[in-house]
């Protein structure tokens, strides 16, 4: 690969010395037009690179996608110029995002995995993050016998120079503990995070958002807050991850906690509203939780600072808590069933269902440490 030019080092640069979020992103975009502009191929690799990693963190899967695509068809032309194994390392972060939209058909997401498969044969390379892949997808689909066949299929195919590292691979059985509502299991399995021996940001953010409500259920009222206050604190630093902060907005709705529920709303359902639906598929019914859990405590009426896209946006702030309720009942459900169009189940309906049960867990439980707020 050649030298690059020094105005894409100079913007890759700052891009490393920034926070993650929709700002570094914009950056490292720069460095891409720039490079494109003057028709530097090498430029453009290393940039976009820098791009899909910031876009992972930010779970920018629509400029993820593009970049990775880009630099495939480049590394599939000069596998040595480019290095094709460092690219068909990358593949499983293109294919993780593709559930991402419900108008990306299901066949189109097999055929994608078929691909993997058949590259990492050709690579003589094992079968384990493949089959990991897969497993993670099958969660997605809410596909619950083909989440079973891969994690059957991973725990039995050995690990290489390919294969993901140790912590991704815990955090995915967690994941599916979650999944399947082993709350017990999920706990045990995140040890390591919810007590502070793994402290690695690119999991710990998100792990530490999953836990506090299933504690809550296990009735670790007080470890729950404990995490909740780890996982908010790393979750405000980066305003793309709407996906954590629904799930904090949810545990502090069911611990009364409404005026932080309220911040994190107004932080994050701006850019949630014009993000993928994925997004609105995780953070609506957590929202509607936190309408829903208000009224229960005797609220009638909220004041909001939101944007003009929101939905049901009003223009003096002034909202309606049953009203409001009722819009994102909707959207949510909506958005549910798009999901289940497309992966041929009700799984993300039913999930939706299920939450009306879950504000007989409510505990008031006031936060004590506020020195992040103020």
């Amino acid at each position: 690969m050649s030298e690059l030019p020094t105005d894409v080092l100079k913007i890759l640069a700052q891009a490393s010395g920034m926070n993650d979020g929709p700002a570094k992103i914009e950056v490292i975009q720069e460095a891409v037009r720039i490079a494109d502009a003057a028709n530097n191929v090498d430029a453009g690799f290393h940039a976009r690179l820098a791009l899909q990693e910031a876009a992972l963190t930010c779970g920018s899967a629509d400029i993820l996608l593009v970049a990775y695509t880009w630099c495939l068809s480049q590394a599939e032309k000069q596998p040595d110029r480019f290095g094709f194994h460092q690219v068909l390392w990358r593949y499983r972060w293109a294919i993780i995002y593709l559930p991402t939209f419900p108008e990306i058909p299901r066949q189109k997401i097999e055929d994608a995995l078929a691909d993997m498969t058949r590259r990492y044969e050709v690579a003589n390379a094992s079968q384990r993050p493949v089959h990991m892949l897969r497993w993670k997808v099958a969660m997605k689909l809410g596909d619950v016998a083909m989440a079973a066949e891969a994690r059957n299929a991973f725990l039995h195919t050995s690990r290489d120079w390919l294969s993901d590292d140790v912590q991704t691979e815990t955090v995915t059985q967690i994941d599916d503990h979650l999944f399947h509502e082993r709350w017990a299991e999920a706990a045990i399995a995140a040890k390591p995070f919810l007590e502070g021996t793994i402290t690695r940001e690119g999991y710990l953010d998100t792990v530490l958002s999953w836990m506090p409500v299933p504690l809550l259920r296990l009735g670790r009222i007080e470890q729950a807050m404990a995490v909740h206050e780890r996982g908010y604190r790393l979750t405000i630093q980066n305003a793309a991850l709407v996906t954590q902060a629904g799930r904090h907005v949810q545990f502090l709705a069911l611990t009364h906690n409404f005026p932080r529920a309220i911040r994190l709303v107004e932080r994050y359902l701006p850019y949630c509203a014009n993000s993928d639906p994925e997004d609105q598929v995780e953070f609506y019914p957590c929202l509607w939780m936190l309408l829903r859990m208000m009224q229960v405590a005797g609220r009638t009426a909220i004041r909001l600072r939101l944007a003009p896209h929101c939905p049901g946006y009003r223009a003096d702030g002034d909202y309606e808590l049953s009203e409001l309720e009722r819009v994102y009942h909707a959207e949510a459900s909506a958005v549910a069933a798009r999901y289940d169009r497309r992966n041929g189940n009700d799984y993300y309906t039913r999930f939706f269902s299920g939450l009306a049960d879950v504000p007989s867990l409510a505990r008031p439980f006031p936060i004590v440490a506020l020195d992040a707020e103020r």
